[in-house]
């Protein structure tokens, strides 16, 4: 019997727990902005969004964000106010200009523009002193900025997959950029005619 009621217990808590977790996960923007002081985690992927809302700093404990497959060019200057961001995808978006705002995210640690329509990477890159993560695979990089060694130290995993990145500064980008980080070229290229 009294391993029954420990049992009970258990599943109790169990329930609980997951219970909270989930409710700190929103698919939908209005609910979210209902709510604003439990949202951790926003997904709005494939939601066809040209932008968001600048009020977005109201969900101040807002630890992820996923805005995967929209229409996104820019991000509103309010957000640099989620001072709790960890994770930010940006994937399958429009932008052509890399968002130097999240610079101002002291807890940003991961950072997805992957297939997007950057050209190049701002030296303020280098600002990005949280980053571990950074995926900019099918953009239109040719190059990386020197500034970015300043992550050598804290930036372990970096995706360069289906650049056009000569083989060249490949070779500079790994051995005197950033020796100390997993980074993922696409395949061989006649980049260097």
């Amino acid at each position: 019997m009294k391993k029954l009621k420990i049992f009970f217990i258990l599943i109790v808590s169990i329930n609980i727990c997951l219970s909270a977790q989930k409710d700190s996960i929103y698919t939908n923007l209005e609910l979210a902005f209902q709510n604003p002081q439990n949202v951790k985690i926003l997904i709005l992927k494939n939601k066809k969004l040209y932008q968001l809302p600048s009020d977005i700093d109201l969900l101040e404990n807002l630890e992820i964000l996923n805005l995967k497959r929209n229409k996104l060019t820019s991000l509103p200057s309010s957000i640099v106010n989620c001072k709790n961001l960890i994770k930010i995808d940006l994937s399958y978006n429009k932008f052509s200009t890399f968002p130097i705002i999240l610079k101002e995210l002291p807890r940003l640690k991961e950072l997805n523009l992957y297939h997007n329509e950057l050209e190049y990477l701002p030296s303020e890159i280098g600002e990005f002193v949280s980053l571990e993560k950074l995926d900019l695979g099918e953009n239109y990089l040719t190059e990386l900025p020197q500034q970015i060694k300043a992550l050598s130290n804290t930036l372990k995993e970096l995706n360069l997959r289906l650049n056009v990145i000569s083989l060249k500064h490949q070779k500079e980008i790994r051995e005197k950029y950033l020796p100390n980080t997993k980074i993922y070229f696409s395949a061989p290229c006649n980049c260097d005619l």
